[in-house]
């Protein structure tokens, strides 16, 4: 593997054998874990976790104002455990990438959505198209940005991490 081998897919922090395959994994390669955070609002739990191997995490935000992060993460105080987590990996000396997958209500909000990110500690921030297969279709439709409108807020947000010394990733 060139690069780091990251762990994702559904919520891997579910999985009871998490700590098998971390400490597996992370002894042969660069290992990163792709969640949504929620599990490593603990400084214990990402600290345990770099010991048995992690050196990164790349945690989902949809938004930096809480109230649209939580809508789309389905859960009350789901944005104020993603920023817990952020703030506990950093310090337990885990490399924090972000992930944005972006919707039509979070595309306005995603100048300050980077600047909230970089401004607790991610140097690595990846925008992406939402994925919507768990929705109906109808649904899907609804929630996708039209990329034309899409343009100025995505380019005002990489001139956000840029200016800030992170790398983003489209």
């Amino acid at each position: 593997v060139d690069g780091p081998l990251w762990l994702g897919g559904g919520e891997p922090t579910t999985r009871a054998d998490l700590p098998t395959v971390v400490g597996a994994l992370g002894a042969a390669f660069d290992l990163g874990l792709e969640t949504d955070g929620l599990a490593l609002a603990s400084p214990a739990t990402c600290r345990a976790l770099r010991d048995m191997g992690l050196s990164r995490v790349r945690v989902r935000v949809f938004a930096g104002r809480r109230d649209a992060h939580d809508w789309l993460a389905g859960q009350p105080g789901a944005s104020k455990a993603v920023v817990r987590a952020v703030a506990a990996a950093l310090d337990q000396g885990l490399e924090v990438h972000a992930d944005i997958p972006v919707t039509r209500p979070t595309t306005p909000l995603l100048p300050e959505t980077v600047a909230l990110l970089v401004e607790l500690g991610v140097r690595h921030v990846r925008v992406r198209r939402a994925d919507a297969r768990w929705l109906d279709p109808d649904d899907a439709v609804a929630l996708q940005p039209r990329l034309g409108l899409l343009e100025p807020e995505l380019e005002a947000a990489v001139r956000v991490a840029r200016r800030r010394g992170a790398r983003v990733e489209l």
